[in-house]
C-alpha cells in the first residue's frame, strides 16, 4: 500500500492520532453530559450515590464511570484529566482497528481502516469528551477482532477473549448489548459444516454462559430502564439515515459522498467475488466479513428504531459508535477492491487529506470552542469583586453548575428554585433572600434567549427594581448581573 514499511506507518498513524486526542485537551469547557460525569465520577462522593445516577438520571452503564473515579482520585478531576482516558482509548482504538482488518483480510485492510480512523471526525470527537462512547468503540472493535477469530480457529482461547470484550463493550454503553447480540447472531449464519459443528456450539455456547454470567449483576438494572416511556429523544426524521452518515464525517462538505460510493463499491464487490474461503466456514470471505459485521450494525440500528417507534425515541447517532468500526471497515475495504496500488494511496491520501483540513479548517477543532462554555461563565460571574458574593439564580442548569461553582469558589449562593418564586423573594428587601444588593441570571444547555427567561410578570417586577449592569453571552451559555435600584 505505502513505500514505506508498514509497521513504521502504523506508529505514525498512532502518534498523529495521540496528537490529534491529546492536543489541548482541556481547551473546552465540560458541556452538560460531561458535567453529569465530574459529578456523579467525583471520588469523594459514594458508590452508592454514583449507582443511584446511573440507574435515574444519567442512565448509562458503569464501566466508564468507575474508571474515571478511580483516575481522578489519583491524577485530581479538571476537564483535561477527565477526557485522558476517551482520549487514550481513541488512540488503542487505531491499533484495534488495524487488528480488525488484518483479521478480516490482511495487513492493508487494516492500515487502510487504520488511517481512517486516525482523521475520522466521529472519533475524533468523542475521543476528546468525558464520556463512554470511546470505551465503547475500542471494546466493540475488539470483540468483532476475537469474533473473527474464534470463526476462524474455533479456539477456547478466542473464546474468553471474545466474552471478554463483549462485556466490555455492554458495560460501556446499552448500544453494545445488541451489538453482542448481534454477534452471535452473524455466527449463528455462519453455522459450519458436520466436521466443525460441535465444537462450534460448545465454543459460542461457552461465549454465551461467560456474557450472560458477568451481566447478570446489572441485568436487573437494563430491564428496569426498559420500563421508561417517555425520554428526552425526540422522534427521528424521515432523513435519520442520511443525517447520522454525514455526522459520522463531520458533515465536511462532499466527504460522505465519498465514503457512501466507496461503501457501495464494497458492497458490489460482495455480490461480484465469490471466491477465497475461510476456514471452517463454505462461505466465501466476503461475505462473510458482510455478514460478521453487518448483521450487528443492522441490529444496533433497527432493534433501537423500533422500540422508538413503539415504546420511546432511543436513537442518537453517538449511541451507534459500537458500529462505526463495522462502518470504516466497509469503507476501508471498498478502497482495498481498488485494482491497482497507486489508485488507492491517491484515493487514501485524499481522504486523509480532507478529513483532517476539515477538521483544522471548517470544524476548528483546536481552535475555537465547541461546547457549552459553562466554565466561561462562571469565570466571568467570579471575576467581579463587586459582584461575585451575589446569588446566582440558575433554575435549569443548577446541580451541573454546582460543579464549577465549588471548583471557582463562588462565594455567593446558587438558587435552583422556581424563577418567580426566587424572584419575588429577592425583590422583597425584607427577605432572607432580599437582603442582597444584587442577583446573577445565569443559564446554559439550550438556554435560550434571556429576556424571555423570566415570564412577563417576573420580568416586569425585575425591570423595575433592578438594573442590568453587566452580561456576557457564551457559546449555549449566557450570564446577566442585576443589582437594586438605588431609592428615590
Amino acid at each position: 500500500m505505502f513505500k514505506i514499511d508498514r509497521r513504521v506507518w502504523l506508529l505514525i498513524l498512532v502518534a498523529l492520532a495521540a496528537i490529534l486526542r491529546f492536543y489541548k485537551l482541556g481547551f473546552d469547557s465540560f458541556w452538560l453530559d460531561e458535567l453529569f460525569v465530574a459529578n456523579e465520577a467525583d471520588p469523594h462522593q459514594s458508590l452508592g450515590s454514583l449507582f443511584l445516577a446511573l440507574k435515574s438520571s444519567d442512565q448509562h452503564p458503569p464501566l466508564f464511570y468507575l474508571a474515571e473515579r478511580c483516575f481522578f482520585y489519583f491524577f485530581g478531576e479538571s476537564e483535561s484529566t477527565a477526557r485522558m482516558l476517551p482520549a487514550a482509548a481513541g488512540v488503542v482504538s487505531i491499533f484495534a482497528v488495524y487488528r480488525l482488518g488484518k483479521e478480516i483480510a490482511n495487513e492493508r485492510l487494516g492500515l487502510i481502516a487504520g488511517t481512517l480512523t486516525c482523521v475520522n471526525s466521529f472519533h475524533i470527537h468523542y475521543s476528546r469528551e468525558a464520556r463512554g462512547y470511546m470505551f465503547a468503540f475500542l471494546f466493540s472493535t475488539l470483540s468483532l477482532v476475537y469474533l473473527f477469530r474464534l470463526l476462524k480457529h474455533l479456539r477456547r482461547k478466542d473464546a474468553w477473549i471474545f466474552s471478554l470484550f463483549g462485556l466490555l463493550t455492554m458495560y460501556s454503553h446499552y448500544f453494545g448489548v445488541f451489538l453482542v447480540f448481534g454477534e452471535f447472531c452473524a455466527a449463528a449464519l455462519l453455522f459450519p459444516g458436520e466436521k466443525e459443528k460441535p465444537l462450534f456450539v460448545r465454543r459460542f455456547v461457552l461465549s454465551g454462559i461467560v456474557i450472560l454470567a458477568g451481566y447478570s449483576v446489572w441485568l436487573p438494572v437494563l430491564f428496569s430502564l426498559g420500563k421508561i416511556r417517555s425520554f428526552w429523544i425526540e422522534p427521528l426524521p424521515g432523513d435519520w439515515v442520511l443525517r447520522f452518515f454525514g455526522h459520522y464525517f463531520g458533515d465536511i462538505p462532499g466527504l460522505a459522498y465519498v465514503m457512501a460510493a466507496l461503501l457501495a463499491v464494497y458492497l458490489a464487490g460482495v455480490l461480484a467475488r465469490r471466491t477465497g474461503r475461510w476456514p471452517a466456514t463454505h462461505r466465501p470471505a466476503l461475505a462473510k466479513s458482510l455478514i460478521v459485521l453487518g448483521v450487528p450494525t443492522l441490529f444496533c440500528y433497527v432493534l433501537p428504531y423500533i422500540r422508538g417507534l413503539f415504546v420511546t425515541p432511543m436513537l442518537q447517532d453517538r449511541y451507534t459508535i459500537v458500529v462505526l468500526p463495522c462502518l470504516l471497515m466497509f469503507i476501508a475495504y471498498g478502497i482495498e477492491m481498488i485494482p491497482t496500488a497507486r489508485a488507492r494511496n491517491i484515493v487514501v491520501g485524499v481522504l486523509f487529506c480532507f478529513s483532517l483540513l476539515g477538521e483544522i479548517g471548517i470544524l476548528g477543532t483546536w481552535s475555537k470552542p465547541h461546547k457549552t462554555q459553562f466554565r466561561e461563565v462562571t469565570e466571568f460571574m467570579a471575576a467581579d469583586p463587586g459582584s461575585n458574593h451575589y446569588p446566582v439564580l440558575c433554575e435549569r442548569v443548577a446541580p451541573l453548575e454546582m460543579y464549577y461553582v465549588r471548583k471557582l469558589s463562588y462565594p455567593g449562593r446558587l438558587l435552583d428554585g422556581p424563577r418567580a418564586r426566587v424572584i419575588d423573594s429577592i425583590a422583597k428587601a425584607g427577605s432572607a433572600d432580599g437582603q442582597t444588593d444584587g442577583f446573577w441570571l445565569m443559564d446554559a444547555h439550550s438556554a435560550g434567549d434571556p429576556g424571555i427567561w423570566l415570564d412577563s410578570a417576573t420580568r416586569k417586577k425585575v425591570d423595575s427594581g433592578f438594573v442590568k449592569v453587566k452580561e456576557l453571552w457564551g457559546l449555549d451559555a449566557w450570564a446577566q448581573l442585576y443589582e437594586r435600584r438605588p431609592e428615590p
